[in-house]
């Protein structure tokens, strides 16, 4: 099993004294689907942020690929692990989004027939090429984080993390970046998603994380997401599926799996 990031001992202390990670250790294998879970304040973003070393350790290590992240290998690692932002707006800053997305690539001194090709594939590849001359400021939410979606993929990483991707959108803008994000696993890349969704994180997921208070509480297949007191304890609600598949053991009094409990949750609705 060939590894995309390994997280050893890692801790992370603010210049105020807050200790935001405590000893976060976990692997991520390369090609899986991977979310990050926990309540607000649990690390996530903090963790996001030492995987392309817009953080630097406090203790512990941060490996891609096998390699430590440090100041030798700095341009080599935010080549291969792109970042989106919670709020596309401190992401997006160029006067159209063309020239966001190009920002990327210029930086790595690419000829101009090679920065037009991975501005406009990365811009099809999220359906946003027709609006390559808008402004940000004049896009919705949703077609905002498609567009700093874009700009990560023009600087075509291995490894893409996004920060809770789904926040505030509707169902339809949900649907699309799903779309988005299926298409990148589907291509080989690795896909790290921090969410307090855990009704998507079920649906998507390959690998899951648990953070809280600054540690790895749990890791595993999706299967944690079924583990109703292990979430609870943590700050998080249980996936509707499964608290509906528990009220079906309660009242058949007939134990079933999940994919039991979805097949006759689909009969009863459909």
């Amino acid at each position: 099993m060939k590894l995309a990031v390994e997280i050893e001992n890692l801790s992370f202390v603010y210049p105020d004294g807050n200790r935001a990670l405590d000893g976060v250790s976990f692997l991520v294998p390369k090609g899986l689907k991977t979310v990050i879970l926990g309540p607000n304040g649990a690390g996530k973003s903090t963790l996001l942020l030492h995987l392309n070393g817009l953080h630097t350790p406090s203790h512990g290590k941060v490996k891609i690929f096998g390699k430590v992240i440090g100041e030798e290998n700095m341009r080599e690692i935010r080549k291969n692990v792109g970042l989106v932002f919670q709020d596309p707006d401190d992401q997006l800053f160029a006067p159209t989004i063309f020239d966001d997305v190009a920002f990327g690539p210029q930086n790595l001194e690419l000829e101009k027939n090679a920065i037009l090709r991975r501005v406009e594939e990365a811009l099809k590849a999220v359906d946003m090429w027709e609006l390559r001359e808008r402004p940000p400021h004049h896009l919705s939410l949703g077609q905002k984080k498609r567009a700093a979606i874009a700009g990560v993929l023009a600087m075509e990483p291995a490894i893409v993390v996004l920060d809770e991707p789904m926040a505030y959108l509707d169902p339809r803008g949900q649907e699309e970046i799903t779309a988005i994000l299926n298409k990148l696993q589907e291509e080989g890349k690795t896909v790290i998603v921090s969410t307090h969704d855990l009704d998507w994180a079920l649906e998507w997921a390959d690998y899951v994380v648990v953070l809280n208070s600054g540690r790895v509480v749990a890791e595993g297949d999706k299967g944690l997401l079924t583990n109703r007191r292990l979430l609870e304890q943590n700050g998080l609600k249980a996936p509707i599926l499964v608290k509906l598949f528990e009220d079906f053991e309660e009242k058949l009094g007939i134990p079933m799996s999940l994919e039991e409990a979805k097949k006759k949750l689909k009969r009863l609705v459909f």
